[in-house]
């Protein structure tokens, strides 16, 4: 008995040597990061196993397959397969929604095949019991895998708590730090804490919306209260905007490198700036990392993934 195995790599090569070395075990289609695509080939095809082969660190796209997939009636019963370098493997174990299995280029493919077959065989296994007594549902619309994005309505960066004091700051100071700090409710133990500060509320609130399923974050629209929130707080990452009024981006940095709580944990800039003076300041600086905006999402996990590993 073939499996069908549904394949997605960037190079026609790779795809073409999976075909060869594994005809005897699988009946293989290939597909492409087209979101659209590969949902018209699971319904199509209807494979036992998606593998996508992953080169690099860009690890975005495959990240947003795997949540669209997932979220998916139809489709988040299949095993998500990752192959890739060392780099991406290490990367993809740390997240909290892992692939379902993941195997390093370096594997043997006779090791690779059974891999791959024992995760199938199992999930299959797994099924069984409820084939007789449930339906098999059809196919729905590709919009259900077409915007992965958005699994729910993100929650706004701001509460009803967390109006812009700097309308008139003298007459309304904040009365806590709820004024200006959006925490995560219930942070996870497994996931890793990045604090964002930014003036600016529509970027916290795409930082949220795009990462809040892989880390704790916690926003905040500037950096009035970053000595009381490190007495008694810790965070593994910081995403600082580099431009900010008031207190600027450089400033809070300096301010950071003195506190004992922060000093280590790694800071990256968020900056629109991109002419070669202001790249060069930034990196006078010394942070750990700059990202420009708009932000590339890509770029974003690419640089939290290694400074947290």
């Amino acid at each position: 008995m073939k499996y069908r195995i549904l394949l997605n790599s960037k190079h026609g090569s790779v795809i073409s040597d999976f075909f060869k070395q594994t005809a005897q075990y699988f009946d293989c289609l290939s597909t492409s990061d087209c979101l659209d695509d590969i949902a018209n080939h699971f319904k199509l095809f209807r494979p036992d196993a998606y593998v996508c082969f992953n080169e690099g660190a860009q690890c975005g796209p495959l990240i947003t397959q795997m949540r669209a997939l997932k979220s998916s009636h139809d489709f988040s019963s299949v095993p998500i397969i990752v192959i890739g370098d060392d780099t991406l493997c290490n990367m993809l174990e740390r997240l909290p929604q892992k692939p379902d299995l993941i195997i390093r280029q370096s594997t043997p493919q006779d090791a690779t095949i059974a891999h791959i077959i024992k995760i199938i065989q199992s999930g299959k296994a797994a099924a069984k019991p409820n084939t007789q007594s449930a339906p098999v549902p059809g196919p729905k619309s590709i919009s259900v895998i077409s915007r992965p994005a958005v699994k729910t309505k993100p929650k706004p960066v701001e509460s009803e708590h967390e109006k812009p004091a700097e309308t008139n700051p003298e007459k309304r100071p904040p009365k806590d730090q709820s004024e200006i700090i959006n925490e995560p409710k219930n942070p996870k133990d497994s996931k890793a804490n990045v604090l964002v500060i930014d003036d600016d509320r529509s970027i916290l609130r795409l930082i949220k919306s795009a990462c809040g399923d892989f880390f704790n974050i916690t926003t905040m629209l500037n950096a009035d209260l970053i000595d009381k929130f490190f007495e008694t707080k810790t965070v593994d990452i910081i995403l600082l905007d580099y431009e900010m009024p008031g207190e600027n981006g450089p400033q809070v940095f300096q301010r950071l490198k003195k506190m004992p709580n922060a000093a280590n944990i790694p800071v990256v800039f968020l900056t629109g700036v991109s002419d070669r003076k202001k790249i060069q300041e930034v990196l006078s600086l010394k942070p750990q990392g700059y990202v420009l905006k708009p932000i590339n999402m890509d770029k974003l996990f690419e640089t939290i993934y290694k400074l947290i590993r």
